[in-house]
């Protein structure tokens, strides 16, 4: 059976709160989805979450954004064209839909 691909947008990829809580449901689901995790602060992945999304099989891409999530619209659009995720799970309530 083909894994449910699932797009993450936001935040990083730090140990705090979203990314730990991500990562709590990505361990328990991963045998059926795939996860992409995109990092938009400037901060690189801390290297416990890096080696954890790694071991499940997820990716990284590092997109950091000076203003809004707008200076990173056509790179994301490049992912999204070349990892063709099936879900995407936005955490900028003000850019869910908009690209």
């Amino acid at each position: 059976m083909r894994k449910i691909k699932v797009l993450q947008i936001g935040g990083n990829t730090q140990k705090n709160g979203i990314t730990g809580f991500l990562l709590s449901v990505f361990k328990l689901i991963y045998n059926d989805f795939s996860f992409i995790f995109i990092n938009t602060a400037f901060r690189i992945s801390d290297t416990d979450v890096e080696k954890t999304i790694f071991e499940y099989g997820g990716k990284i891409y590092h997109l950091p954004y000076k203003k809004n999530v707008s200076d990173i619209r056509d790179k994301l659009k490049e992912i999204i064209d070349l990892e063709k995720p099936d879900v995407i799970h936005c955490h900028y309530f003000f850019s869910n839909g908009d690209l």
